[in-house]
């Protein structure tokens, strides 16, 4: 797998590439990185994976700047700066959002749509989202380290995760 950052819609963003044949975009859900849609990338063809703003290597930037608006933004100056022209993108969960809506506003960029885990649904809060909302509670209670209110540590790196201890 090779890496680097591409400059996209004005961040600096972590992306993999593995393979070689027709290129696919494989997009990571929350808290993810490179090798959660990686890990289930087929063989024979030139896969790329862009991690997000505040996700695995890339920087967070400005917390208002994290949205699936934004993300969409970054992807489509990825697909456009990388000239892969039209492709198909695989999304999972939060990816799966950002490849949906990638098609809708960008169809000429988006050969096929494959949507793992989608991360929406009609219901505002649904009951499986219970466990979630618990966790975002106790992680407000919290104080934050002096390197967080800082920005020098991104929220949903590999380097940088919260321990969640069951009761």
């Amino acid at each position: 797998m090779r890496g680097g950052h591409v400059t996209a819609a004005g961040a600096a963003l972590a992306n993999h590439r593995d393979g070689d044949g027709p290129h696919w975009v494989f997009q990571h859900g929350l808290c993810g990185a490179a090798p959660q849609p990686l890990s289930v990338a087929p063989q024979g063809f030139c896969t790329h994976e862009v991690e997000m703003r505040g996700h695995g290597d890339s920087p967070l930037g400005p917390p208002d700047h994290v949205s699936i608006s934004q993300f969409t933004d970054d992807l489509t100056g990825f697909i456009t700066a990388k000239a892969l022209g039209t492709c198909p993108v695989v999304g999972i969960s939060m990816g799966a959002a950002i490849a949906l809506r990638l098609a809708v506003l960008r169809p000429d960029l988006v050969r096929a749509l494959v949507l793992a885990r989608p991360a929406w649904v009609c219901d505002a809060a649904p009951g499986t989202m219970a466990p979630n909302a618990e966790v975002g509670a106790a992680l407000a209670r919290m104080p934050r380290a002096p390197s967080l209110r800082q920005g020098q540590r991104r929220p949903c790196s590999r380097r940088a995760r919260p321990t969640i201890r069951h009761r």
